[in-house]
C-alpha cells in the first residue's frame, strides 16, 4: 500500500478564514446578562429590598434546573457565526431569566423548593392594614417587580 501525500493549498487564507470566524463568535465573550431592579422607588432602593428579601429566606433571584438547561439551549446561539442569532440568544436569555424571577415570586418559594419565610406578624398586620393582604409576598406595590429588566452589557477586549 502507497502511503498517500496530501498538499493543502493557501493554508495561510484557510487560517485567516478560521481565525475570522473564532473571532466573531468570541467578540461577545465578554456578554454579562443581568436583572436589575429599577421602578418608581429608584434602582438602589428596590435593589436593597431585593437583598434585605433575600437575607431573610424570600429570594426568587435564582434558577432552577430546568431554567438552566433552557438558557444552556438558548446559550448555544451564542457560538453561532451569525451576529443577528448571538444577539437573539442573549436577548432571549435575559428574557428567561426574567421570567424565572416572576415565576419564582408566584410560586412564593425559594431554590430549596420551601415556600418564602412568613412575614413578621408586625408587617404582616401593617401590610393588611396598608394593601389589604398579607401574601403574596413581594407584590405589594408591584414596584419592585415592575421595576426588573434585563441588562445586558457587552464588553469588546
Amino acid at each position: 500500500m502507497t502511503a498517500q501525500k496530501v498538499e493543502f493549498q493557501d493554508l495561510d487564507k484557510i487560517a485567516r478564514m478560521i481565525e475570522a470566524k473564532v473571532a466573531a463568535v468570541s467578540a461577545d465573550a465578554h456578554t454579562t446578562i443581568s436583572i436589575v431592579a429599577g421602578g418608581q422607588r429608584g434602582q438602589a432602593l428596590n435593589t436593597l429590598i431585593a437583598r434585605v428579601q433575600a437575607g431573610v429566606d424570600r429570594n426568587p433571584f435564582y434558577l432552577s434546573k430546568d431554567e438552566r438547561d433552557s438558557l444552556r439551549f438558548i446559550l448555544r446561539g451564542m457560538t453561532s457565526e451569525d451576529a443577528g442569532t448571538r444577539r437573539a440568544a442573549v436577548d432571549k436569555a435575559g428574557r428567561e431569566m426574567l421570567d424565572s424571577v416572576l415565576r419564582h415570586v408566584l410560586q412564593q418559594q425559594n431554590k430549596s423548593g420551601k415556600p418564602f419565610k412568613a412575614l413578621s406578624d408586625r408587617y404582616a398586620a401593617y401590610k393588611r392594614r396598608k394593601f389589604g393582604f398579607v401574601v403574596p409576598i413581594l407584590k405589594a406595590t408591584g414596584d419592585l417587580l415592575g421595576g426588573l429588566r434585563v441588562l445586558v452589557d457587552r464588553r469588546r477586549r
